[in-house]
């Protein structure tokens, strides 16, 4: 015998909306500069706070193109950089703004608060500042980059849960800093055979620098954030002989 089965529906409605400018600028075939800035707007975030903006800049200058390091015969490529730039993160589900009811445990007609309002909800922003080192020599069998980087996010997105809700909240600050290494080798270039290897070599810490209200840790279940301690962590009791 089959069960009566009820359908159900479901319907999600979102947007994101943006604008992107970029100059570029090379002077002397050796100094060059990025400059560029986009806004976007997003549908899941508060009234008032939907759009943010995000600026970067860049700069280079190849050292392979100055009249010292013109004729050094086995360099190919010798250049430094820096930027810096914002970023933006509106990683949050629908309708996540608005408040919730929920019918309670006994049914019929009662409603209860599920997920709480929070008008003041706004884009996740990421600074980020970089300096690097790209270079090639001996007809490009060796070349490379290295990369040193900082990050500082504010307003981080949580979900966190509240006296018999949840509500996505601006929890705090964090920042990080990252080191990255790639090396490419070809160690055989003939016309039948060739033997390349790529390494790569990533170090990265980050750390909550801040949270909202004074807080010094923000636990939801076995995950949160605690002042001073990385970003991502597994909070729970310490087990002993299991």
């Amino acid at each position: 015998k089959l069960g009566s089965i009820t359908p159900t529906s479901t319907y999600t409605k979102q947007s994101i909306l943006s604008y992107f400018g970029r100059v570029n600028y090379k002077f002397a075939n050796r100094y060059l500069l990025t400059a560029s800035v986009r806004a976007d707007g997003s549908s899941v975030l508060a009234k008032g706070n939907k759009w943010g903006y995000f600026p970067s800049v860049a700069a280079g200058w190849t050292l392979k193109e100055e009249s010292f390091l013109r004729d050094v015969n086995w360099l190919d490529n010798l250049k430094v950089r820096a930027s810096w730039g914002l970023s933006g993160n509106a990683a949050i589900d629908a309708y996540q703004t608005l408040g919730a009811l929920t019918p309670t445990v006994t049914g019929g007609n009662d409603l209860i608060p599920a997920a709480l309002a929070n008008k003041d909800l706004t884009w996740e922003t990421t600074s980020s500042f970089d300096i690097g080192l790209d270079f090639s020599f001996l007809n490009n069998r060796i070349a490379g980059s290295i990369d040193y980087y900082w990050t500082k996010t504010s307003d981080l997105l949580y979900y966190t849960n509240q006296a018999g809700s949840s509500v996505f909240t601006s929890v705090g600050s964090t920042k990080g800093q990252g080191l990255e290494v790639a090396l490419n080798t070809a160690f055989i270039r003939t016309k039948d055979f060739s033997w390349d290897a790529n390494w790569s070599y990533t170090n990265f810490k980050d750390e909550v620098t801040k949270l909202s209200e004074g807080l010094e840790r923000n636990i939801n279940g076995n995950t949160g954030f605690i002042v001073g301690e990385p970003v991502s962590i597994y909070y729970d009791y310490e087990a002993e002989g299991t």
